[in-house]
């Protein structure tokens, strides 16, 4: 019944639900980031989007040779799309260096040689040259952003790193209308993706920005 309300909600409604940041910015223990990568990773119950995602960013970077990956996390993903493109050289950046640390692991592990993972501020991309990359993906990284002040000085800096003309690819959520469904949405596979996941993917939905606050800043000449 919550699902068939929140879906009417989200019809109907005019406003938003109000904007909550996240109490962490990143996966900031060992113990968060186990169960997380638990369900990114096969037969998790993130894998069937995870093989869907990766699959649409190849398609968006084909004509790329250099391509930065923008909160890449534990680089569960971005291994994925590396394995699926010999042919780029891949750099994933995220803030948190424990992420950082476990994806080195595994890139090791699996013996991948086109990506290199580097801790950086995504609101500076301090660490990265001018028009280095031609082209950007990104999932699920621009919700992590405290306010609009800290997404358009990430913009900024996506832009300043991208060549003009080069592939960009974002995925994130999208801000909803209804408690109801966001809770839905957010807690339906508990079963599968533990309580931990469930509570920070909540926690995310209501990070979330709009679409709008996103196509303003990105797309800015």
């Amino acid at each position: 019944m919550d699902f068939i309300v929140g879906i009417f909600e989200q019809v109907f409604k005019k406003d938003y639900i109000q904007r909550v940041p996240e109490s962490e910015m990143i996966v900031e223990t060992e113990s968060e980031l186990l169960s997380y990568n638990r369900s990114m990773r096969e037969g998790g119950a993130a894998w069937p989007y995870i093989i869907y995602t990766a699959y649409f960013m190849s398609q968006s970077i084909q004509r790329c040779t250099h391509v930065l990956d923008i909160g890449c996390g534990s680089a569960d993903l971005l291994m994925l799309v590396a394995k699926a493109n010999p042919h780029i050289t891949f750099v994933g950046v995220d803030q948190s260096d424990i992420a950082i640390h476990e994806g080195q692991k595994k890139i090791l592990e699996e013996g991948i040689s086109n990506v290199t993972l580097i801790q950086s501020n995504l609101t500076t991309l301090s660490n990265l040259n001018d028009q280095s990359f031609d082209g950007v993906i990104s999932r699920f990284a621009l919700h992590h952003l405290h306010d609009i002040q800290q997404l358009e000085s990430a913009s900024m800096s996506l832009r300043r790193v991208l060549k003009h003309g080069g592939a960009l690819c974002i995925i994130d959520f999208k801000r909803l209308k209804s408690y109801r469904l966001m809770k839905y949405v957010a807690y339906r596979n508990k079963k599968n993706a533990g309580e931990l996941v469930s509570r920070l993917f909540y926690e995310s939905l209501n990070a979330a920005y709009t679409k709008m606050d996103i196509e303003k800043y990105l797309s800015r000449n």
